[in-house]
């Protein structure tokens, strides 16, 4: 933990609300191996990052998918346009 440098990620709270399977306790919070149960109570949690990359690759696609579609309409509303 390099705590002079700029620090980013995602919190723990909001994705488990959307993706509940990549979030879990925090390993120095859980006790003797148990992932549900939290040594100080305070249930520190943590993202598993690597569950989330296909899902951001997939989100990718289908996003880029979209906008092909979209400039395609835009091209053809804007040829119609001067042909008119």
């Amino acid at each position: 933990n390099d705590q002079d440098k700029k620090q980013v990620g995602i919190s723990a709270q909001e994705i488990e609300k959307v993706l509940p399977e990549v979030v879990s306790l925090a390993p120095f919070d859980s006790s003797d191996g148990e992932e549900r149960v939290s040594k100080s109570g305070e249930n520190y949690k943590t993202v598993d990052y690597a569950k989330i990359v296909p899902l951001l690759i997939e989100a990718i696609k289908e996003q880029q998918d979209r906008i092909e579609v979209l400039e395609s309409h835009l091209q053809r509303i804007e040829i119609d346009g001067f042909t008119k």
